[in-house]
């Protein structure tokens, strides 16, 4: 079995810059209020183990909740508590932060609904 090359041995590769990219995502179409929303972030060209810092904020930019971890192998997965406070006719949206790399990324708008309270009778 003889060996056959497609490129030559002495021919030189530029050097390709790889810039890195970062998208967060709710996993759910809808958050209710007063219950957790989950959430995903997927990175492409970022270090393992890399700072991430979510904030949650409603439509007209009030903050409602931060999260911090780590990205691993590309993914971080989390959760954001939305407050009973919000109205049922906010949306609420994420902004992901790297700081090491200098990427803020937003997700997209999803609606609030109220939850169901239930007092004793």
């Amino acid at each position: 079995m003889s060996t056959t090359f497609c490129i030559a041995p002495d021919r030189q590769e530029k050097d390709v810059a790889v810039t890195p990219t970062a998208s967060i995502l709710w996993v759910e179409d809808v958050a209710y209020a007063g219950f957790k929303a989950d959430f995903e972030v997927k990175t492409a060209h970022i270090g393992r183990r890399t700072k991430v810092k979510i904030t949650c904020r409603t439509h007209d930019g009030t903050l409602i909740d931060t999260a911090e971890g780590k990205v691993d192998f590309n993914y971080y997965y989390g959760k954001i508590l939305i407050p009973f406070t919000i109205k049922s006719s906010n949306h609420v949206y994420l902004e992901i932060h790297l700081p090491e790399y200098g990427i803020i990324s937003e997700s997209n708008y999803i609606p609030v609904r109220t939850s169901i309270r239930v007092n004793s009778i």
